[in-house]
C-alpha cells in the first residue's frame, strides 16, 4: 500500500490531542508568522485551501494573519473538529469537506493550496502533489511542509521515539527531492526551498534527562524565535521543518 498511516491512526491521534480553543498571535506557529510573511500578500478575497485539514489551526492562522477565505478538506472522520475550533475562534465564513484530495472536485481553484505534515506519510506522493498542484490558480501560491527527521533530528527520534520512522517517508523530508516533483507535476516557480528553525524542542518526557532537555531546547527556541534566527540559521542539518513555497506561472 502507498499509504504509511490509516485512517484510524489520525483520528485516535485527533481524539487524544485536540481541545478546541480561542487562538490568539501567539500561538500560531512561526513558521507562519515569521517565513510565510516573508511571501504571502495580505488578501481578504484570496480563497485558501489546506489539504489534511484537522483539527483547523493551521487555517484559523493563515484567516487571521493573511484575511484568506478558508476551505479545508480532510479524510478524517473528526472533520466536526474543523468546525468547532471555527465556532470558538468565532468564524464564520469557511468550508470544509470530508472527502479523499485524490477524488476533490471543488468548482474554484484556489489562490493557496498548502498541506502541513502530509506528503510524507506516502511511499510515492507523486499523485497527491499533483492533485494539490492542480488545485492551485494560475499567480497562486503551493506551499509543502514537512518535518525534518534527517541528520541531527534523526538522533533526536532515534532516541525519544524511533517509532515514527515506520510512518514517514524520510527521503521526501529532503527538500531538493520535494521541488525536484513540484517541477515534474507542475508549473510552479520556486519561491523558497529549504528548511526553518534550528532545533525542535526535545519530545517532553517526565523522568530525567528528558524534562531538562525540553526545557533548555524549549527555552532556547523561544529566544531564537524573538531575535528571528529561525529563518536565519535554518539548515538541513538541525532543522525540524522542510518548507516548499511555489507560485504558479
Amino acid at each position: 500500500p502507498n499509504e504509511l498511516t490509516k485512517k484510524k491512526d489520525w483520528d485516535d491521534h485527533w481524539q487524544s490531542v485536540f481541545k478546541p480553543k480561542k487562538l490568539t498571535q501567539q500561538d500560531f506557529p512561526t513558521i507562519i508568522t515569521s517565513l510565510f510573511k516573508r511571501y504571502l500578500p495580505y488578501n481578504p478575497h484570496f480563497h485558501c485551501l489546506e489539504v489534511g485539514c484537522v483539527p483547523g489551526s493551521k487555517l484559523i492562522a493563515f484567516h487571521k494573519i493573511f484575511g484568506y477565505r478558508i476551505y479545508g478538506i480532510d479524510y478524517s472522520d473528526k472533520i466536526d473538529m474543523v468546525k468547532k475550533n471555527m465556532s470558538v475562534n468565532k468564524i464564520k465564513d469557511y468550508r470544509v469537506k470530508k472527502a479523499d484530495i485524490l477524488k476533490f472536485k471543488p468548482k474554484i481553484k484556489f489562490d493557496v493550496v498548502f498541506s502541513f505534515g502530509l506528503i510524507e506519510h506516502f511511499v510515492d506522493p507523486t499523485p497527491y502533489v499533483a492533485k494539490m498542484a492542480e488545485l492551485v490558480k494560475k499567480g497562486g501560491y503551493f506551499i509543502i511542509e514537512v518535518p525534518n527527521f534527517r541528520n541531527f533530528q534523526y538522533l533526536i527520534h532515534l532516541i525519544s521515539d524511533r517509532s515514527l520512522f515506520e510512518i514517514h517517508n524520510l527521503e521526501y523530508m529532503d527538500v531538493e527531492k520535494i521541488e525536484r516533483l513540484v517541477s515534474k507535476v507542475s508549473s510552479i516557480k520556486t519561491l523558497y526551498a529549504g528548511y526553518f528553525g534550528i532545533i525542535q524542542d526535545f519530545p517532553y518526557k517526565k523522568v530525567f534527562p528528558y524534562n531538562v532537555l525540553h526545557t533548555l531546547s524549549h527555552s532556547f527556541n523561544i529566544i531564537a524565535n524573538k531575535l528571528s534566527l529561525d529563518i536565519l540559521l535554518s539548515n538541513k542539518w538541525t532543522s525540524p521543518e522542510t518548507v516548499y513555497i511555489g507560485r504558479k506561472i
